[in-house]
């Protein structure tokens, strides 16, 4: 592996801990995304003394982005003994370590990080702007069901952990738009995106990619049987029929 790959694996093992933590909880799917923010703001400003303690960054970080949620439900399971937050580790940290990791996040964030948006906001921000534009219209959430699955993935792939949240955003609903016969990047996706179309499409390029490894799959059946109520809504059917595919 080349040294990109060796520094990024860890931030992998760590946003998929997020992952796995929120599905078991059904957290609301921004809170991924805003710890692995949290996570990423962690690790450019303290070392992690050793591989064994990534898991205790990431189940801080879940926790410190569920204390700045918006959702009551979300801030009162962030307020949860810190016994309880190591327990979710299977002995990986100590309740010591997991309050003094959250305190170095809070120090750490400034508004300006605790409000900064994530990926799956900047997903949910065009989606709008395509809506209000007439590119897509409610019978299309189809078009952006698939989007997040493909956002979710990013998560899990090295090489997509490092772009910015607009860029995978830009990617992922351009790619759904094309996937079902929508042009790829309608002006009103255009005004919004300070990326070439190089960068987006070498994006995209890495999410096909990404699709054909183990935790896709694993991904994939996970959203397949959460959402396995789809084939009784037609107007979410088609999104059902491509996250069995490689797109």
């Amino acid at each position: 592996a080349d040294m990109t790959q060796l520094v990024l694996l860890p931030v992998v093992w760590d946003n998929t801990s997020i992952c796995q933590v929120a599905w078991d909880w059904q957290l609301e799917s921004t809170v991924v995304y805003r710890g692995a923010q949290y996570l990423d703001h962690h690790l450019a400003s303290y070392p992690v003394p050793a591989l064994s303690k990534f898991q205790m960054l990431a189940i801080s970080s879940l926790r410190t982005a569920l204390k700045h949620s918006s959702k009551l439900a979300d801030r009162e399971r962030a307020r949860l003994p810190y016994k309880h937050w190591a327990e979710v580790t299977d002995g990986a940290c100590t309740e010591a370590e997991v309050r003094s990791t959250c305190s170095k996040l809070e120090r750490l964030l400034g508004p300006a990080q605790r409000s900064q948006p994530n990926a799956k906001q900047r997903l949910r921000y065009l989606w709008y702007r395509l809506y209000d534009a007439g590119v897509v219209k409610q019978e299309h959430v189809y078009a952006y069901m698939l989007a997040s699955f493909m956002l979710h993935l990013s998560l899990l792939d090295s090489g997509l952990s490092a772009a910015t949240p607009t860029l995978l955003a830009v990617a992922v609903l351009s790619l759904s738009l094309d996937v079902f016969g929508f042009a790829p990047l309608p002006a009103a996706l255009q005004e919004h995106c300070l990326y070439s179309q190089q960068e987006v499409q070498e994006v995209q390029q890495k999410l096909r990619a990404a699709q054909e490894d183990l935790p896709a799959r694993q991904l994939r059946s996970l959203w397949m049987h959460s959402y396995s109520y789809i084939g009784t809504n037609p107007l979410q059917q088609p999104a059902c029929s491509h996250l069995q595919l490689i797109v």
